[in-house]
């Protein structure tokens, strides 16, 4: 399987005006949000991402996807403790096996940390 190209920063700032126009166009709508995040992500501006999928999930709360997407980023920016409350709150909601199983551990555990890292990716 192939990466797919690194877009360029002149399409990155394209895509990111486009986003910020359907943000404007629609200020409600959650999907815009976390498309602009998306953007964010790519450009390596994650706390501009983490702001955004925060406000997608004010207008969706609960919403597995952009929880997960937002405890990733968390982990990009070592914030450990909010990625593994979104990932808890994820695994709550799906109650699935293959669901992370964090809600026996201590946020300020040793073992949180490790386990964070083990399933988040860099």
């Amino acid at each position: 399987m192939t990466k797919p190209a690194k877009l360029s920063l002149e399409e990155l700032e394209k895509k990111l005006a486009d986003a910020d126009a359907r943000v404007e166009a629609a200020p409600n709508d959650p999907q815009a949000y976390a498309a602009r995040a998306v953007v964010y992500k790519q450009m390596e501006q994650f706390r501009e991402a983490v702001a955004d999928y925060s406000t997608a999930l004010e207008l969706k709360p609960g919403d597995a996807h952009m929880l997960t997407e937002r405890a990733i980023l968390y982990r990009r920016l070592s914030e450990l403790k909010p990625a593994l409350a979104d990932l808890k709150w994820v695994s709550r909601k799906r109650r699935s096996p293959t669901s992370v199983n964090v809600s026996r551990l201590r946020p300020t555990s040793r073992a949180t940390i490790s386990t964070a890292r083990r399933l988040l990716p860099n």
